[in-house]
């Protein structure tokens, strides 16, 4: 499977890792399902890809996500709250719905 390729603004790369490490952040159910699990370690994964780029500042970032770590950003999608004007939901909404088309979920 090919890999899924975004480019973030700064602003959204930060709001986005703060998103997941507050989602990481909570108290997680150690007997939760197998696919609750591999989810929380592929938002793990993004936020490590993300903190990688921050490294070395620019405007904007080409990030490549595998096939899970894409499926995991959409699954964060549908844990935030519905905003539309909000310029990261937007986002995370044009991502999701990217990710569902190049996958064909």
């Amino acid at each position: 499977m090919t890999k899924y390729k975004v480019t973030l603004t700064a602003e959204h790369c930060l709001w986005l890792r703060k998103w997941i490490e507050g989602t990481l952040g909570e108290d997680v159910n150690i007997r939760a399902n197998l696919a609750a699990i591999l989810t929380i370690a592929a938002l793990g994964e993004v936020a490590i890809i993300i903190k990688r780029k921050e490294l070395v500042y620019n405007r904007k970032y080409r990030i490549s996500f595998s096939p899970v770590q894409a499926l995991a950003l959409c699954f964060l999608f549908e844990l935030m709250p519905e905003d539309y004007s909000n310029d990261l939901y937007n986002r995370m909404m044009q991502i999701n719905s990217e990710v569902c088309q190049l996958y064909s979920i």
